[in-house]
């Protein structure tokens, strides 16, 4: 009936090996794979006929117990629409905060040699 998508926050590696993933890193990959304390919450899934009755809150609860067990300190929860009020009202429930607020931009993409006048010198 529903489901949750939680993942450990590998951007703390990927600062830690300054984007460098060549083979040799492989085992610092695995050594710092190992101190991160902060995971990702992905997504929340909930069907339609269920969603309203409390599951996306026992989805979370279950998730969050895993994670504690597993050694996680703190969790993301991201791209949660403006627009998305169901979603943000279960976050704080558990007492979650915006920290971080992004924005979408969408642009058309047009042929540009109708803005751009290109000429081939040889």
């Amino acid at each position: 009936i529903g489901f949750v998508l939680c993942t450990p926050d590998y951007n703390f590696i990927i600062k830690n090996l300054n984007g460098d993933f060549s083979a040799f890193k492989v085992f610092d990959f695995f050594r710092f794979k190992k101190r991160i304390r902060k995971a990702r919450l992905i997504a929340i899934g909930v069907l339609g006929d269920y969603r309203g009755q409390h599951v996306a809150p026992l989805l979370i609860a279950n998730a969050y117990d895993a994670m504690i067990k597993k050694g996680y300190t703190t969790v993301e929860y991201s791209w949660v629409l403006a627009e998305n009020i169901a979603s943000q009202n279960v976050i704080r429930k558990f007492y979650g905060k915006a920290y971080k607020h992004y924005s979408v931009y969408q642009k058309e993409l047009k042929k540009w040699t109708k803005y751009f006048q290109f000429q081939i010198i040889i």
